[in-house]
């Protein structure tokens, strides 16, 4: 016979107490004062010229891609300027807080440089190979050289040979 237990769970009606001093802090006001500050820089180049921009070693998109203006933290950043028939300028920028600081520049073209065609030497003649006569004994021999200069095995018969010109 099974034994029967009463067991009573108690839940509060009102929920957990926490005290007015047990709050999360606001964190907007945390991140307020915990983003840097930053300045912006402008690139102002010559015209039809899209340079690739990197800021820092990282690749950041096209002059138009960034609209010719690129917000920085504020300090020393390496900006690089690429473009194919060009030479790459870099810059070394000081940012300063809440300035934009404009850039106005060109990147000098460079002349291509003409590579000289590699000596390919003319194809050699080869010569055509003489027609070969292929002999061949079912389960026994295949080869271009005639069965009685090849050196059968035993019970192979040379009567037996087909040859086939090539």
């Amino acid at each position: 016979m099974r034994s029967s237990s009463t067991v009573v769970y108690y839940v509060p009606a009102q929920g957990l107490y926490y005290p007015e001093e047990a709050r999360l802090p606001d964190k907007s006001s945390e991140r307020e004062q915990q983003t840097p500050p930053t300045g912006s820089l402008r690139l102002e180049l010559q015209p039809g010229l899209v340079p690739q921009v990197y800021v820092d070693g990282y690749y950041v998109g096209t002059l138009n891609d960034v609209n010719a203006e690129l917000p920085f933290d504020v300090g020393p950043h390496r900006l690089e300027l690429r473009a194919d028939g060009y030479e790459s300028l870099e810059l070394d920028v000081q940012i300063f807080p809440d300035r934009s600081t404009t850039y106005r520049g060109t990147l000098k073209f460079v002349e291509p440089v003409s590579v000289p065609a590699p000596d390919i030497p003319a194809p050699t003649q080869v010569s055509p190979r003489p027609p070969a006569t292929i002999y061949f004994i079912p389960g026994c021999y295949l080869g271009d050289v005639p069965p009685k200069d090849a050196g059968l095995p035993a019970g192979c018969d040379p009567s037996r040979a087909i040859t086939f010109e090539n």
